[in-house]
Protein backbone atom coordinates (compact mmCIF):
# COMPACT_ATOMS: atom_id res chain seq x y z
CA UNK A 1 0.00 0.00 0.00
CA UNK A 2 1.18 3.39 -0.74
CA UNK A 3 0.14 6.68 -2.34
CA UNK A 4 1.00 8.71 -5.39
CA UNK A 5 0.95 12.86 -5.54
CA UNK A 6 4.05 14.85 -6.83
CA UNK A 7 5.19 16.66 -3.79
CA UNK A 8 8.22 19.07 -3.64
CA UNK A 9 9.94 19.16 -0.03
CA UNK A 10 12.01 21.99 1.64
CA UNK A 11 15.62 20.86 0.05
CA UNK A 12 13.58 21.26 -3.38
CA UNK A 13 13.43 17.56 -4.17
CA UNK A 14 10.26 16.48 -5.59
CA UNK A 15 8.89 12.85 -4.51
CA UNK A 16 5.85 11.15 -6.01
CA UNK A 17 5.42 7.73 -4.03
CA UNK A 18 4.89 8.08 -0.54
CA UNK A 19 4.53 5.05 2.37
CA UNK A 20 4.12 4.23 6.03
CA UNK A 21 6.89 2.76 7.31
CA UNK A 22 5.07 2.63 10.77
CA UNK A 23 2.37 3.11 13.00
CA UNK A 24 2.93 3.64 16.60
CA UNK A 25 0.89 4.16 18.96
CA UNK A 26 1.61 6.03 22.97
CA UNK A 27 -1.52 4.85 24.75
CA UNK A 28 -3.11 7.68 26.20
CA UNK A 29 -0.88 9.64 24.79
CA UNK A 30 -0.37 10.23 21.30
CA UNK A 31 0.36 8.84 17.59
CA UNK A 32 3.04 8.90 14.96
CA UNK A 33 3.29 7.95 11.61
CA UNK A 34 6.84 7.69 10.04
CA UNK A 35 6.65 8.12 5.99
CA UNK A 36 9.05 7.26 3.81
CA UNK A 37 8.99 9.30 0.63
CA UNK A 38 10.59 8.36 -2.56
CA UNK A 39 11.56 9.91 -6.06
CA UNK A 40 9.81 7.03 -7.74
CA UNK A 41 7.92 3.59 -7.12
CA UNK A 42 11.07 2.04 -8.71
CA UNK A 43 13.40 3.75 -5.59
CA UNK A 44 10.62 1.52 -3.78
CA UNK A 45 10.91 -2.12 -5.70
CA UNK A 46 14.55 -1.90 -5.60
CA UNK A 47 14.63 -1.27 -1.77
CA UNK A 48 12.08 -4.62 -1.97
CA UNK A 49 14.42 -6.63 -3.90
CA UNK A 50 17.62 -5.07 -1.65
CA UNK A 51 15.65 -6.61 1.15
CA UNK A 52 14.81 -10.00 -0.47
CA UNK A 53 18.41 -10.61 -1.35
CA UNK A 54 17.62 -10.31 -5.37
CA UNK A 55 20.17 -7.78 -5.81
CA UNK A 56 23.75 -7.70 -4.62
CA UNK A 57 23.30 -4.08 -3.08
CA UNK A 58 26.51 -2.52 -4.87
CA UNK A 59 24.37 0.00 -6.47
CA UNK A 60 23.47 3.09 -4.69
CA UNK A 61 20.59 2.84 -2.14
CA UNK A 62 17.75 5.21 -3.26
CA UNK A 63 16.68 8.79 -2.28
CA UNK A 64 14.55 8.77 0.46
CA UNK A 65 12.73 11.19 2.88
CA UNK A 66 11.60 9.91 5.68
CA UNK A 67 9.13 12.51 8.47
CA UNK A 68 7.54 11.61 11.68
CA UNK A 69 4.13 12.78 12.10
CA UNK A 70 2.46 13.11 15.21
CA UNK A 71 -1.39 12.93 15.61
CA UNK A 72 -3.70 12.81 18.34
CA UNK A 73 -3.94 9.97 20.39
CA UNK A 74 -6.14 7.27 18.62
CA UNK A 75 -6.99 3.69 19.69
CA UNK A 76 -8.16 2.48 16.54
CA UNK A 77 -5.31 3.85 14.66
CA UNK A 78 -4.34 0.75 12.00
CA UNK A 79 -1.72 1.44 8.55
CA UNK A 80 -5.15 1.73 6.51
CA UNK A 81 -7.07 4.50 8.82
CA UNK A 82 -3.34 5.90 8.93
CA UNK A 83 -2.94 6.33 5.04
CA UNK A 84 -6.93 8.03 5.08
CA UNK A 85 -5.61 10.47 7.88
CA UNK A 86 -2.51 11.21 5.87
CA UNK A 87 -4.52 11.94 2.69
CA UNK A 88 -6.49 14.34 4.76
CA UNK A 89 -3.29 16.39 5.46
CA UNK A 90 -2.62 19.46 2.90
CA UNK A 91 0.61 18.06 1.36
CA UNK A 92 -1.27 15.37 0.47
CA UNK A 93 -4.74 15.90 -0.21
CA UNK A 94 -5.71 14.75 -4.02
CA UNK A 95 -3.06 11.74 -3.09
CA UNK A 96 -3.82 8.94 -4.90
CA UNK A 97 -3.87 5.14 -3.81
CA UNK A 98 -1.79 2.55 -5.05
Amino acid sequence: MAIKKEIQKPNGVVLNYHRIASVKIEVNQQCTILVESYLNEDGRNYEKAYAAGEVDGREVMPYTFAEYLHLEYNPELNVRSAYEWLKQQKEYEGAEDV
